[in-house]
């Protein structure tokens, strides 16, 4: 477990490439997080949210997934072409990440939902799809409040995922001063 200020050094490094998986309690600063390290790219690199609390299905999630994708790479309508069927494909994002010119950040918000989804097909699409096509242009962020949060994946989604793990702890008010005024 690392402090707020301990993992805001431990990310302050380029995402886009990666895995991280953030756990920590509620309000602790896990997204917070993610938009900090990302704070000096400037119009390189977009984020984009999707809460896994608000989908029960793949198909939900999936069509947010492309929604999110298509309104922050400015492609309308991107979320009626996404493919959604028994084997999950996202091969319709590939043309357009690349051709945006721009770097993409998938921060997945309460991701513990991800693991009670039909056998992990999507989780485990979603981390096979960002390794083989478009790992160089894409960096995936899960936040969740449970800290055995990857032991509740099933050993094929286990085996395709490479990530730098971080607790958070929520900081106290002192702690958090101390932050601010360092970084101002």
């Amino acid at each position: 477990m690392v402090s707020l200020g301990e993992a805001y050094n431990k990310v302050d490094e380029k995402i886009v490439g990666d895995t991280y998986i953030i756990n920590g309690p509620a309000q602790s600063g896990k997204t917070s997080l993610v938009y900090w390290a990302l704070r000096n790219d400037g119009e390189k690199t977009v984020i984009a949210t999707i809460d896994c609390s608000l989908y029960r299905t793949d198909i939900q999630f999936i069509q947010k997934l492309t929604r999110e994708v298509g309104e922050k790479l400015g492609v309308p309508n991107l979320d009626k072409r996404a493919i959604a069927s028994e084997n999950i494909k996202f091969s319709e994002l590939n043309e357009v990440i690349r051709q945006a010119g721009r770097h993409l950040v998938l921060l997945i918000r309460n991701a513990e939902r991800l693991v009670e989804f039909r056998k992990q097909i999507l989780l485990y699409n979603l981390l096979e799809w960002i390794a083989t096509d478009i790992k160089e242009y894409v960096g995936l962020v899960f936040t969740t409040r449970l800290i055995y949060f990857v032991d509740r994946f099933e050993k094929r989604v286990r085996s395709r995922l490479a990530a730098k793990h971080l607790t958070v702890l929520r900081p106290t008010l002192e702690s958090l001063i101390k932050l601010l005024i360092r970084r101002v």
